[in-house]
């Protein structure tokens, strides 16, 4: 009796230990789960502190929070859009678009380049972009020791910072060979389409006033700047404008360290800039990313006509054209396109062909200024009928050949309809009728 009384009191303590050690084991997790509470609230604390900091003083952060966040939002469909695609967008829509993207589905369209990387090129630019915020706080150091020396405006100095970092950091110049040939009063032909778009830019460290400043654009939109392309005559800049004050950033001033920002007055001045160019919106404005896409056209239209490609030349300066319509110097640059396409339209003496444009151009000037004499021009309408029966019949033979016809399969074919076609004009023939077919 007594071996089993003391069984029964051993038993009886190591049910009592086990149910301390339970009770303080529950102790031990409540201990820890509200201290990660406190410490998880504290951070949150400490992070909207530091958030509501930054937003009262904007400039105690590089990148403004102000600023426009199209670069932060995630887009499924970005880097994979046609020209078409981003130009069926609305406006609203398409100034969210970073001008990246916009310039990459300009060259996807050309041969040879159809499988350039949006995202690629992105994610390169953006390591350039943080590593130019991590190096710019020592210019903004430089600037609050002598303000004057920059324009009192830290805006001027985080500019000319951009411009100093691509050039001596990133190693960005302007092509040597283009120098040597403009110094030379020659030509320069772009037969190289990444002399003309972004991407050869990136890939090459060398371009041209094409290329060069949208690079800036692309970097100083990612820090939140408020900047855009600007066109001066045939040469392109970056311009920034708060409101307050606005300067035009000389992208192809590299090779020294420093930077080169004129004031409207000044680049009026040196480029001989009639007042008509600013008036009419040409020149010295701010571009919406509509006209920005119309620039790259062009650019790619250039890299067509130097190559000798007049019919896509034609195509993209006419669309450019439509896009920017007062833009002077695509006027000019138009032209060519514009003659190649006369040329193949009409004959040579025919009302439209080249030869004729000079009377035409002449009908609108004053009469002491119009030319004594004019070319012939030859009535377009004065064809022979067989001449014209001949022109109608291969139309049609090559339309069947394109589009042959099976009776027997096309419901728009007449012949497999129960319907039959009036004989006699119907008064209505001008409106929607649902007795007829109507082609897709």
């Amino acid at each position: 009796m007594a071996r089993k009384r003391t069984n029964r009191n051993n038993s009886q303590k190591i049910d009592q230990s086990k149910q301390v050690k339970a009770k303080s084991s529950v102790w031990r997790y409540l201990f820890v789960f509200a201290l990660g509470v406190v410490l998880t609230a504290s951070c949150f604390v400490i992070s909207q502190k530091n958030t509501s900091r930054q937003e009262a003083n904007p400039s105690l952060s590089p990148i403004n929070n102000n600023a426009p966040q199209f670069h932060q939002n995630i887009d499924s469909k970005a880097g994979k859009r046609s020209v078409m695609e981003l130009l069926a967008l609305p406006d609203r829509e398409l100034e969210k678009i970073d001008i990246l993207e916009l310039n990459l589905a300009v060259a996807r369209e050309v041969k040879t380049f159809e499988q350039l990387d949006y995202n690629h090129y992105k994610q390169l630019i953006d390591s350039w972009t943080h590593q130019f915020l991590v190096w710019l706080p020592t210019v903004e150091q430089e600037y609050y020791q002598d303000p004057a020396r920059w324009k009192n405006d830290i805006n001027f100095a985080r500019l000319g910072a951009l411009a100093q970092w691509l050039d001596q950091a990133a190693g960005v110049q302007y092509i040597p060979g283009h120098i040597t040939r403009q110094k030379k009063g020659l030509g320069v032909e772009y037969k190289d389409l990444r002399q003309m778009l972004v991407f050869g830019l990136i890939d090459t460290k060398q371009g041209t006033c094409a290329t060069m400043p949208v690079l800036q654009v692309i970097m100083a939109r990612k820090c939140g700047w408020p900047v855009s392309l600007i066109c001066v005559k045939h040469h392109y800049m970056l311009r920034y404008d708060d409101g307050k004050n606005r300067y035009n950033l000389e992208a192809t001033d590299t090779g020294r360290g420093g930077f080169a920002i004129a004031t409207d007055a000044e680049v009026i001045e040196e480029m001989k800039m009639p007042s008509q160019a600013v008036s009419c919106g040409s020149d010295l404005r701010s571009l919406t990313n509509r006209e920005i896409m119309a620039v790259f056209i062009a650019a790619r239209a250039r890299y067509y006509r130097d190559t000798n490609q007049m019919d896509l030349a034609d195509r993209d300066y006419s669309l450019a054209r439509f896009l920017f319509p007062q833009w002077r110097s695509l006027n000019y640059m138009n032209q060519p396109g514009y003659v190649w396409r006369a040329a193949e339209l009409f004959k040579e003496g025919e009302y439209g062909h080249p030869y004729t444009m000079i009377n035409t151009i002449y009908s609108y000037l004053p009469p002491k200024r119009q030319a004594a004499h004019r070319r012939p021009v030859i009535n377009s309408n004065r064809g022979s009928l067989e001449e014209i029966e001949r022109l109608h019949e291969e139309n049609r033979r090559r339309m069947n050949q394109q589009f042959p016809q099976n009776s027997s399969t096309d419901p728009y074919n007449p012949s497999t309809q129960t319907y039959s076609y009036p004989t006699q004009p119907n008064p209505g023939a001008n409106q929607y009728n649902p007795n007829f077919p109507q082609r897709p």
